[in-house]
């Protein structure tokens, strides 16, 4: 994380991207919005290679949450299920991040550390 919060400009379209920590390894007052986040990622990015080129969710750009239990949390990455590889690669590579869950065709990520917020049920 670097520097105080900042207003973004999404590198891929242009538009606000919000506003966050700028991230080392974007030019100067430039981010990604959750349009093309989702977008990106998508198409299939590698999680580790997006999260080097964006930073991290919930710091550099809007976070994609998950609902889990009657929580929401922080998605870090999202693998399918069977390329359990490649999340032992990025757990190693980033340590912190564990297996949320396991379910639908994809393994989501999350912090260790995020115990979720708890999600008001409306009636």
């Amino acid at each position: 994380m670097s520097g105080p919060k900042r207003q973004l400009t999404c590198a891929c379209c242009g538009s606000d991207a919000g506003k966050w920590h700028q991230h080392f390894n974007q030019d100067t007052g430039y981010g990604v919005c959750a349009r093309c986040r989702d977008w990106i990622q998508a198409r299939g990015m590698d999680p580790g290679e997006f999260r080097q080129t964006y930073g991290k969710p919930g710091v550099n750009y809007e976070a994609k949450q998950v609902q889990h239990f009657g929580r929401l949390f922080t998605v870090l990455a999202e693998f399918p299920e069977q390329n359990v590889a490649a999340v032992n690669r990025y757990c190693e590579q980033y340590p912190g991040a564990a297996v949320l869950v396991v379910g639908g065709g994809w393994a989501i990520l999350a912090d260790v550390s995020d115990t979720g917020v708890p999600v008001k049920e409306t009636k």
